[in-house]
């Protein structure tokens, strides 16, 4: 057991020359070099310029508005923490960005991410999709993908805790699945040098009959003309091929190259593998080609973890059995007098707005699809859209809103000196205002007491706004 077993079956599998297995396994005994993605907020290009002022990271050379965090400095790790504490600055490796950026998403698209947490794809999801619903069985990462997906408010976002093999079906079919599987993780390796020690062949094995099944219940999801991702952080095809073969042999799905979804977002220097043409479950090496479209990243292809992806879609249209109990659930609407109270003091126009049965410390909004898909008794519902009004009492209402959705806005101002003090001396009528910080060109809450402003600025938002003014 260990690095001994795992270069015994390793070796003569992935056929490589001498020379390349050496660099192979110096690699996966290496540190892997660290990288952050910016987002897709209005900070993007403010911290572009810092990255490239301070000199303190580098692009990385094969994926769009990705760094790597290669070199040190108080200023710089500070800088970072700050800005992924409130998500313009997300850490993720390389590798585990694929899957979306080769699911050729488009913004109309609904996603479904059956095994979401801790939830780097699904916040990469979430700058594009139209309508993600995130699932995953672990109430712990759950806890870990609401707190950084909420970084950012999304209306049409739902988050369920289930089994992904069993996870209930929904009454509408999603554009894309992602099914980012529990794995052995041997291409992690180079972040847990652990794994390599304690490298056996059962633990792909002991997973495999769960990975199929999370698949062949992605086929209940998918919409007929969509497109079910699988991927892995394993080398294994234990885990990889022989679950994809699996599923084209017994379930009517057949391969898409993703490749074809390959665009400005990754250099064509990045190197993909083919997949591995592997023996079926009777030990029959097979004639199956198209298990080449499957992709393979090596680690010392292009100094990264290793991964696997591929793209699968339903060969003929199939009927749905959806029978769910329409009933109330935790959530439900507010109430038309809540509602009245804080049209009196917000713009609010047609928002979806709920809450968490009768508990109206919080209102959440979100969207009439999201609204549709919760009235299902079946689903083990974790959080719904953003929060938006918080009970407070200040104004009539008896709410403040927590994220601003207006776009239009009441004061201006500019300069370090507001953020700093979380107040602003200026003379406004009372009650509820939006403030737009002409700095950075974004809207935030507060609350004027006729000659003052309170500035509705969180300590994670103040320092990340202060770092471009130091």
């Amino acid at each position: 057991m260990g690095r001994e077993e795992f270069i015994s079956f390793y070796k003569p599998l992935l056929n490589f020359t001498d020379d390349e297995w050496t660099r192979f396994i110096n690699t996966m005994e290496s540190r892997l070099p660290s990288a952050l993605r910016i987002t897709n907020t209005k900070f993007k290009n403010k911290i572009e310029i810092f990255f490239l002022k301070e000199k303190l990271i580098s692009k990385n050379k094969f994926f769009r508005d990705v760094y790597d965090t290669v070199h040190k400095g108080t200023s710089h790790k500070d800088f970072i923490i700050n800005q992924t504490s409130v998500g313009h600055i997300q850490k993720q490796e390389i590798v585990s960005m694929l899957p979306v950026l080769l699911m050729g998403l488009k913004e109309n698209h609904s996603v479904l991410d059956m095994c979401a947490a801790p939830g780097s794809k699904t916040k990469q999801l979430l700058e594009k999709a139209s309508l993600v619903v995130a699932n995953d069985c672990s109430s712990k990462r759950l806890n870990i993908l609401i707190s950084e997906t909420c970084k950012i408010p999304h209306a049409s976002y739902l988050v369920v805790k289930h089994d992904a093999s069993a996870l209930p079906v929904f009454k509408t079919d999603f554009d894309r699945v992602l099914c980012d599987v529990p794995c052995s993780g041997d291409g992690t390796a180079r972040k847990n040098p652990q794994i390599l020690n304690n490298w056996n062949i059962g633990s792909a094995a002991n997973l495999s009959n769960l990975q199929y099944r999370i698949l062949k219940h992605a086929i209940n999801f998918v919409k007929s003309d969509g497109l079910i991702i699988y991927s892995t952080c394993s080398l294994n095809p234990i885990e990889n091929e022989q679950v994809v073969l699996k599923a084209i042999m017994q379930d009517d799905l057949e391969i898409v190259d993703l490749r074809k979804f390959i665009d400005h977002n990754i250099s064509k220097d990045f190197v993909m593998r083919d997949g591995i043409i592997i023996k079926d479950e009777n030990g029959l090496r097979t004639n199956f080609e198209d298990l080449k479209k499957c992709i393979r990243i090596y680690p010392h292809d292009n100094d990264t973890g290793g991964f696997f992806i591929v793209g699968l879609k339903k060969k003929s249209v199939q009927e749905k059995d959806f029978r769910p109990k329409i009933c109330k659930n935790n959530f439900c609407e507010i109430t038309d007098e809540c509602r009245s109270k804080l049209e009196k003091e917000y713009s609010l126009e047609k928002k979806t707005l709920i809450c968490r049965g009768k508990n109206m410390n919080t209102i959440y909004e979100t969207t009439p699809e999201i609204l549709s898909t919760i009235n299902n008794s079946k689903l083990n519902i974790m959080h719904v859209g953003y929060k938006i009004f918080e009970q407070c009492n200040l104004n009539l209402s008896g709410y403040r809103m927590k994220n601003v959705f207006n776009k239009n806005f009441d004061v201006e101002i500019s300069g370090s000196e507001p953020i700093r003090a979380k107040m602003v001396y200026k003379e406004f009528r009372k009650g509820s205002v939006v403030v737009r910080l002409v700095d950075f060109d974004v809207l935030i809450g507060g609350f004027s007491y006729g000659n003052k402003i309170s500035l509705y600025i969180s300590n994670n938002l103040q320092k990340a706004l202060l770092d471009f003014f130091n």
